[in-house]
């Protein structure tokens, strides 16, 4: 599965809207020693350029798509509470066929 490159703090407040600068705390974490040579490869291959910005960009990455499981596990318990009609479904598959007919392909 592909993933999108890490991203540092500075564009994910950017993209959420939050100051630039915002206060951030120091942390210490003990990790494996196969990992870690796991996490130099990484940063000696460009993906970032230390390991803070790394972990950083691993627990960003990590909060976001925590939040993306939560907003689809919503989406469903919506759904399974107030389950799509057979009209709804029906003209929803007319637009789908509609859509596929008009693609170049």
């Amino acid at each position: 599965m592909d993933r999108p490159p890490l991203r540092t703090n500075v564009q994910i407040a950017s993209q959420n809207g939050m100051l630039i600068g915002m206060a951030s705390v120091q942390i210490a974490v003990r990790i494996p020693v196969d990992l870690l040579e796991v996490v130099d490869a990484l940063i000696s291959n460009g993906v970032a350029e230390n390991r803070a910005d790394l972990v950083r960009g691993a627990l960003e990455r990590f909060v976001l798509e925590n939040e993306r499981v939560r907003v689809d596990q919503a989406i469903i318990d919506g759904y399974q509470r107030i389950p799509v009609t057979a009209d709804e479904e029906a003209t929803a598959m007319a637009a789908l066929r509609r859509s596929i007919a008009e693609e170049p392909w």
